[in-house]
């Protein structure tokens, strides 16, 4: 997961890039276009904290439903084997009305889970895929600070 943006190191240039805008007018017009930057680095830093948060609780979900699912699975098996516990109560009239229905819920607890890890494994690819994209973006913008910082002469103090 992305934790450390970077985000502190691009601003810890602002205040270099501030004693430039004194300068000539291609000199302010960088020192501006690095500023406007700064709230499209915080946006850029948003999206990504967003979409990790929404990667970790997809996956943590998606551990929940497993979790449930190995559960259901194992009531689904000691169903099939004739060993649930409902099988073995004998003496209800409706016993075997009972038991079908209590199969066909098994069977239906398990079946929706399975359907919610799938919707949840591609949920995770789509925000996984998303992420990286928005990391991309991040490094993209990045290396073009890197690029117009370089290209501002440098200040003596």
């Amino acid at each position: 997961m992305l934790r450390n943006t970077g985000l502190d190191d691009d601003r810890s240039r602002i205040p270099a890039i501030e004693d430039r805008r004194s300068g000539t007018p291609r000199l302010r017009d960088m020192s501006d276009e690095l500023f406007s930057s700064d709230s499209r680095l915080q946006l850029q830093e948003h999206r990504i904290q967003t979409l990790s948060q929404q990667v970790v609780d997809t996956r943590a979900e998606l551990e929940k439903t497993r979790l449930d699912l190995v559960h259901w699975e194992a009531d689904l098996d000691e169903f099939n084997r004739g060993e649930h516990p409902i099988q073995l109560q004998r003496g209800d009239p409706d016993h075997d009305k009972i038991v079908k229905i209590t199969g066909e819920e098994i069977n239906a607890n398990v079946e929706r889970r399975q359907a919610h890890m799938q919707t949840l494994r591609a949920q995770d690819a789509e925000l996984s895929q998303q992420l990286a994209i928005e990391q991309g973006r991040w490094s993209d913008f990045n290396a073009r600070l890197d690029a117009l910082d370089a290209s501002l002469p440098t200040v003596r103090r």
